[in-house]
């Protein structure tokens, strides 16, 4: 101990000596092993907290919210989730659900949180999930972790409720699936396998590089289950240019092939599997969809149409204050060509839309609004006909539900002012 803190104090005097009997390759090693032993600390289970969830969880103490999604139930029940604590290492996952079809939501029945500092005193971010209902009725949340904001491996996690309608749900003890990171939904190819789309997101920080991804670039893969997700296996994938988050989801064409769309900083991308996702094609931009870098879907509905939810802004914003609006277009050719185009919202920082569908065709959309400041999950219900007249005329829509509104004062009351 006294010969390595001998080392250490000659280290930081940057003395000659210290130099010959402690080369840098061999301080760079310790400090890589060391690195990896930290992030080692994000293969252990995150917490599941289940109903009633500690007050610091709930709106009127929350100070930001980012969109994940939502799924409906085989009863009706309407499960939404969004990320609470902040895009930072602060992150934590939460879901609540509604039993009156989204018109008012009770208090959170979940959270996933991976901060302990009982067990473990650095911060462990649970920053991107999805809500999926299988074939059989069952609720799977999907969710991330990773130490800090992203340590450049990440892992997907699963919980699973089998009684989602119930007056107490019950979840599954969380696994660990693979490396990555899931943010949009499964999809059941017609074969009945499972494939849902996984990314390895570019890393920055104290991580980037470690685990064998690019600082430049992000990949996107299929994680597939041919057994209900009782096991899943990794296949191919693409590496996604200019990516920071690629944010992939999959949809499978009349002829078998399989699509996925892809988010980088030009702007939307797409790439093809004839393979059931084992090889891929060269990624491309798609002809006539454009979409900025962030989040958008691209869903095929029940009645074999395909939906496309994006931002009104152009592809070349950024940021959250030029993502503006988000706005619903149909298709009845796989894509090839879009119709109608329904204006969802029409605001500044409009951000990260979610498509789910019921069983009488109603579509339902999830996004949030200005996530640190006014910190909303906002809902749309709508039908295929709304989109082709480009307005909420059935009488089940209904525009701008607000599922939830972040209160607390550590920030947003103050400039709210």
């Amino acid at each position: 101990m006294n010969k390595v803190l001998a080392i250490g104090a000659c280290l930081l005097a940057g003395t000659a000596a210290c130099a010959e009997e402690w080369p840098e390759a061999k301080v760079r090693a310790l400090e890589r092993r060391a690195m990896e032993a930290v992030a080692d600390l994000a293969l252990v289970p995150p917490q599941l907290i289940t109903a009633p969830v500690p007050a610091k969880y709930l709106a009127a103490n929350e100070v930001w919210a980012m969109n994940n999604g939502a799924a409906l139930t085989p009863k009706g029940r309407l499960w939404a989730s969004w990320v609470g604590g902040g895009d930072s290492p602060d992150a934590y996952t939460v879901c609540a659900f509604s039993d009156d079809n989204g018109e008012t939501w009770n208090l959170p029945a979940l959270v996933v949180d991976g901060h302990d500092p009982k067990r473990i005193p650095f911060p462990r971010s649970n920053i991107i999930a999805n809500l999926w209902t299988d074939s059989a009725g069952k609720l799977h949340l999907f969710v991330s972790q990773s130490m800090w904001h992203n340590d450049g491996r990440m892992g997907v996690w699963e919980t699973v409720c089998a009684n989602p309608d119930d007056a107490k749900p019950v979840w599954s003890p969380i696994r660990r699936l693979c490396d990555g990171a899931a943010l949009n939904k499964p999809i059941i190819l017609r074969n009945g396998t499972w494939l849902l789309p996984v990314e390895i997101a570019r890393t920055w920080g104290p991580w980037a590089n470690m685990f064998g991804t690019s600082d430049k670039d992000g990949g996107a893969f299929a994680l597939a289950s041919t057994d209900n997700g009782a096991t899943w296996t990794r296949r191919g994938g693409v590496v996604v240019p200019e990516s920071n988050w690629s944010e992939p989801h999959f949809l499978e064409l009349k002829d078998g092939t399989l699509r996925m769309y892809m988010r980088s900083r030009p702007g939307l991308r797409v790439a093809e599997s004839r393979d059931e996702g084992r090889t891929w094609s060269a990624v491309t931009k798609p002809v006539g969809m454009d979409q900025p870098a962030a989040r958008c879907q691209v869903r095929a509905l029940a009645s074999g149409n395909w939906i496309f939810v994006k931002h009104l802004s152009p592809p070349d914003s950024y940021n959250d204050n030029k993502r503006i609006g988000q706005i619903a277009y149909l298709s009845r050719d796989e894509g090839k060509t879009w119709e109608g185009g329904l204006v969802l919202d029409e605001r500044k920082s409009v951000t990260y839309p979610d498509v789910e569908q019921g069983p009488d065709g109603l579509i339902y959309v999830t996004h949030d609004f200005e996530r640190g400041r006014e910190a909303e999950i906002i809902l749309h219900k709508f039908t295929e006909e709304d989109i082709l007249a480009k307005k909420f005329q059935s009488p089940k829509s209904r525009q701008g539900i607000v599922v939830m509104k972040a209160m607390g004062t550590k920030h947003n009351q103050k400039k709210r002012k």
